[in-house]
């Protein structure tokens, strides 16, 4: 296991820390090349605008990282994360645990930035995630600018707090950040690309301030559990039809209206939104993946028995067809 530690900053010299091990390697103070036997890869940081900079890891790594963000004084800062990675990593902050990622049953988080937290890579773990460092001033005006005092006041009163919000990414940014997945870091438009993403997902934060506020402080870790089983059996037969509410609230002892209301609160979505969102994730890695015939193939093994529907609901949810990102299996 590599051993890292650092502390945020909203300009690149956070950076210099990491370089100073053999191999590794900074270029521009923007791109992070990582030491071949550490694996492939690295990290791009860019400021976009005053009080906001954001940085993309992307990384195909031989050895398991365990990454260390100490803590600091400065309350200016918060931290929004959100992991798209193939091998979930851990997230651990103020003795919380979760794991997030692709396959994970959260993708993003808003953590205080001057809380400590520990970040632990699988081992042969292939990583993508972006993280945006926001000011308190920056989030707050934008807030009031939208008409939304809730997120503000929440803002403020959640100062000194550890942990803000843990989430699901939307669909609408998912496939933004897939579309710069596949863009090179070395790239020319990169950079441009990259601030695009993060101006979209810091309004997107903007927009989930009242479901972030409404959880803060107001869900169990008892009942935050039992709504993890519920995710978790979601995810593992996501080719089988919803289940229903009635089925899923008694695997939790909850009744059914409460278990909506939690769980709800929990991923800011419903619980047949989150399995019709999962679905269609999944419907997005298998139509991308060159291993079927057709786009009538991946709808019958999704469960859907008519692939028109399928078409229609892929087409609202990623604002494209699925014929158009399908990849034929090559005979």
């Amino acid at each position: 296991m590599i051993k890292l530690n650092h502390t945020y900053t909203f300009g690149p010299e956070w950076q210099y820390e990491f370089v100073k091990g053999p191999g590794w390697e900074l270029v521009d103070d923007k791109m992070i090349i990582i030491p071949p036997e550490v694996g492939e890869g690295g990290s791009y940081f860019t400021p976009v605008m005053p009080g906001l900079s954001v940085l993309v890891l992307d990384m195909t790594l031989k050895e398991q990282l365990f990454i260390n963000r100490r803590e600091v004084e400065d309350d200016d800062m918060y931290i929004a994360y959100f992991d798209l990675s193939k091998d979930a990593p851990t997230y651990v902050v103020a003795g919380v645990t979760n794991k997030m990622g692709f396959s994970a049953r959260l993708n993003m988080a808003l953590i205080n930035g001057s809380q400590g937290s520990e970040v632990v890579t699988p081992i042969d773990a292939d990583v993508y995630t972006i993280r945006l460092m926001i000011s308190k001033e920056l989030l707050i005006s934008l807030a009031k600018e939208s008409g939304d005092s809730e997120i503000s006041n929440w803002i403020l009163q959640a100062s000194g707090q550890a942990v803000y919000y843990y989430g699901h990414i939307d669909s609408k940014s998912v496939l933004l950040i897939n579309e710069l997945k596949r863009k090179s870091m070395y790239d020319i438009a990169f950079d441009a690309k990259l601030k695009g993403v993060a101006l979209h997902l810091l309004y997107y934060l903007v927009e989930r301030g009242k479901d972030m506020s409404s959880v803060l402080h107001k869900i169990s870790i008892h009942d935050l559990k039992e709504i993890e089983v519920t995710t978790d059996y979601l995810l593992k037969n996501l080719l089988d039809v919803f289940p229903g509410l009635a089925f899923l609230a008694n695997m939790t002892n909850m009744s059914v209206s409460k278990y909506k209301s939690v769980f709800k609160n929990a991923t800011g979505v419903s619980p047949n939104q989150f399995f019709v969102n999962e679905k269609l994730r999944l419907a997005e890695a298998m139509l991308l993946s060159g291993t079927y015939k057709n786009v009538n193939e991946v709808a019958y093994e999704l469960g859907y028995n008519k692939p028109g529907h399928f078409a229609n609901l892929y087409k609202r949810t990623f604002d494209v067809k699925p014929s158009d990102v399908f990849i034929r299996r090559k005979n």
